[in-house]
């Protein structure tokens, strides 16, 4: 039976959305995978092995003299924190790139003409784009934040299309910013409750991948005070958090899938473009 392909460009409303993000979902799961793991997949794998050695040095807090507060400092701040910090950040950034890379290919040209290559090519384009665009966003809010905590929250609301924008319209974060407020005017509650519903049901589906590294983690918290950790657990660890973080982080792209449908939304209900394309096609 042949897959009836989403119209991502109309009008939703809120559950018409959720429903949409799952089944987008479902009929792509393999060109998903396959993107997400060549593209995005090793810089995930490189922060969630780090992220497992960085927790793994947490614990051994509980070993230490507590009274200490520089060598506490120390154990926090340190070099595995830094490549955490690096490597989570690509990993979300590769994430958003190649997912709106494929959304965008999508949209123009429909799910069985788009290949890897085809994905790829889009994904290096607009790399210097989303990621400059990333990093100035984040400078915004965080300068938001400072002076009036609801207006940085207001921002980083509006700021959630800012990359679908960028990727699909091609243009430069100043154009792209002002798009995200223009679209957002009106419409902020109804895109801030779309992002936090989806954020928490992607919590709870992530539990599956949490529940080794919990029940490894109360052991290995046991092991520590009783100084009984060995090299195995240490091991054991390592791999269970670095699953966990895998498959956590792979799991963003429901909500990053989620704010493409909001986007397309929007912009069908501001502009109604798809609307515009059938009375020209009809002139013609």
């Amino acid at each position: 039976m042949k897959i009836v392909e989403i119209d991502f460009q109309r009008q939703r409303d809120f559950g018409d959305k959720m429903n949409a993000t799952f089944i987008f979902i479902t009929q792509n799961i393999a060109m998903l995978l396959k993107l997400l793991l060549y593209f995005a997949g090793p810089f995930i794998l490189i922060a969630s092995i780090f992220t497992a050695y960085y927790q793994k040095n947490i614990l051994s807090l509980l070993a230490i003299n507590m009274s200490n507060p520089f060598e506490i400092l120390n154990k926090i701040f340190n070099f595995d924190y830094l490549m955490v910090l690096i490597f989570t950040i690509l990993a979300h950034l590769m994430l958003m790139n190649v997912t709106y890379s494929y959304i965008s290919l999508y949209v123009q040209r429909g799910q069985s003409k788009i290949t890897i290559e085809d994905v790829w090519n889009e994904t290096k384009d607009n790399f210097i784009r989303v990621f400059t665009s990333v990093i100035l966003s984040g400078i915004v809010i965080i300068i938001s934040c400072i002076f009036l905590l609801f207006p940085g929250l207001y921002v980083a609301v509006a700021f959630s299309i800012l990359v679908i924008i960028i990727v699909h319209e091609k243009i430069d974060f100043f154009e792209a910013s002002s798009r995200c407020f223009y679209l957002i005017r009106h419409h902020w509650w109804e895109t801030f409750g779309l992002i936090i519903v989806i954020s928490i049901v992607t919590s709870f589906i992530s539990y599956i991948f949490m529940i080794p590294q919990l029940v490894l983690t109360i052991f290995v918290t046991m092991g520590i005070v009783q100084k009984t950790l060995t090299e195995n657990t240490n091991i054991a660890f390592a791999v269970v958090t670095a699953f966990s973080t895998f498959g956590r982080t792979l799991l963003s792209v429901i909500p990053i899938i989620a704010i493409a449908f909001q986007y397309f939304s929007l912009v069908e209900e501001k502009e109604s473009p798809s609307l515009l394309k059938r009375i020209d096609e009809i002139n013609q």
